[in-house]
């Protein structure tokens, strides 16, 4: 809770989604003219805070250590108490519920998330609970984005998971090597982002995720030094804000914030019938993404986990 941290997006609220299309992107770097293109950390922070529009002393892409991001929201607000406006005042003081409100959702997505980097290669992944299916299993949808921080091409050429209950006991493994993720072996050149999403149903209603993806350095079209990078451990958890209840909340007081400090936040459940496929993505390709398996076909997700 002391460190740096990245700010967060439900999978909920992400472009690619697991059940239907688009279940994978290809982004060119945030600085790119092309439309698709990763969000940068400053770009998220200012949509779900756009009062810090001003803090430009703050280094975003170096991440935010949490007590940091609480000093930026605790002082832009300080000076609702000198307005004389009504009106303004009223507005003042809904952003800062507002902004409470998105600090606890952002400690209760980071205990969903994970972050590591090897070799250059930075793998972000983050879960969100779905509901139980007509088995009464727990079921899961997890997003993978991973980010070429590095100066060397590199591609995706498999994947490793290891899927456990919160007992401990292995749900499903899936061998080191397996080709790539979602039909893909994407090529990322420095600073592109693959991102995906796929799904896992568990027997109980918590559970983990870890694994790596097998990478190889590309060098004008020869593959070069090969390298496992890390998928730090993730939970998967249906009450995510369930316990350690303060610590969730971010330790956060302020003056005639109580209602703030009481709320909740909702993450989305449903209740699941039969297992499906999903479908195809129609995404096309653009001039700079040089994937060479671009092309998706049919598959279950169910069957085989991305």
């Amino acid at each position: 809770a002391h460190g740096p941290m990245r700010m967060l997006v439900s999978v909920f609220d992400s472009e690619v989604q697991w059940m239907r299309p688009p279940q994978f992107r290809l982004l060119a770097p945030p600085d790119s003219a092309w439309e698709e293109r990763a969000r940068s950390q400053r770009a998220i922070l200012l949509d779900k805070f756009p009062y810090l529009e001003h803090s430009q002393d703050v280094s975003v892409e170096a991440g935010l250590s949490w007590e940091t991001l609480r000093g930026l929201v605790r002082g832009e607000f300080d000076a609702h108490r000198a307005i004389r406006d009504p009106a303004e005042a009223d507005t003042h003081l809904d952003n800062l519920f507002a902004a409470f409100r998105e600090l606890q959702a952002q400690r209760l997505l980071a205990r969903l998330a994970s972050s590591a980097t090897t070799a250059g290669v930075r793998v972000d992944a983050i879960s969100g609970y779905l509901g139980q299916d007509k088995h009464g299993q727990h079921v899961f949808q997890y997003q993978i984005s991973v980010t070429n921080t590095g100066c060397a091409t590199v591609q995706l050429l498999g994947r490793h998971w290891e899927i456990a209950n919160a007992d401990g006991s292995v749900e499903a493994t899936v061998p080191r090597g397996s080709p790539g993720v979602v039909g893909q072996k994407p090529v990322l050149h420095p600073r592109q982002c693959f991102e995906y999403a796929s799904g896992v149903t568990l027997r109980s209603p918590r559970g983990s995720i870890k694994g790596s993806f097998q990478m190889v350095q590309v060098t004008d079209g020869e593959a070069g030094a090969k390298f496992d990078a890390e998928v730090a451990k993730f939970a998967c958890d249906a009450h995510p804000g369930s316990e350690g209840d303060e610590e969730a909340r971010g330790g956060l007081s302020a003056s005639g914030t109580g209602a703030v400090r009481r709320a909740r936040v909702a993450f989305p459940s449903r209740s699941l019938g039969a297992r499906r496929d999903c479908a195809p993505s129609t995404h096309a390709p653009q001039p700079w993404m040089h994937c060479p398996t671009w092309g998706l076909g049919p598959h279950s997700h169910w069957a085989r986990r991305g």
